[in-house]
């Protein structure tokens, strides 16, 4: 039921997140609340925050390769390489991602549930999807 009520957080279905599955991984955190004992607000609190934090960061990065957004970016389009990624430590110094203090591996590891962009394979770098795929 905890781990429902987290993936229920409002907003979460509005980021475009597989599923709703966020940021959090599910198996870790179900395992992390069964140690709890029943009805941890501060657990719920936790989790809530880092839901809300990968939703914020998620958003932010989908933002910036939103299509009315990345038309005009020409900065944004010239950290491009070749196959249209942008490494995440040029993206991390964005001002928005960079007063909320992501990380390269942080913004890997929220970027994974967007169904807007894709990493790499080294998880260093992102770009938006094909439109068809981000359907």
């Amino acid at each position: 039921a905890a781990l429902a009520a987290v993936g229920a957080q409002a907003g979460a279905k509005d980021c475009a997140l597989v599923a709703g599955a966020a940021a959090v991984d599910p198996a870790a955190l179900a395992e992390a609340l069964a140690e709890l004992p029943a009805g941890d607000r501060a657990a719920l609190a936790v989790a809530d925050d880092e839901l809300a934090r990968g939703v914020a960061l998620v958003q932010q990065v989908q933002h910036y390769f939103a299509p009315a957004n990345f038309a005009k970016d020409t900065y944004l389009k010239s950290l491009m390489d070749l196959e249209g990624y942008v490494d995440l430590a040029a993206l991390a110094a964005f001002p928005q991602l960079a007063a909320m203090t992501a990380g390269v591996d942080e913004l890997a590891r929220f970027l994974t549930y967007s169904r807007l962009t894709e990493l790499d394979p080294t998880r260093t770098k992102v770009r938006p999807r094909p439109r068809a795929a981000a359907a």
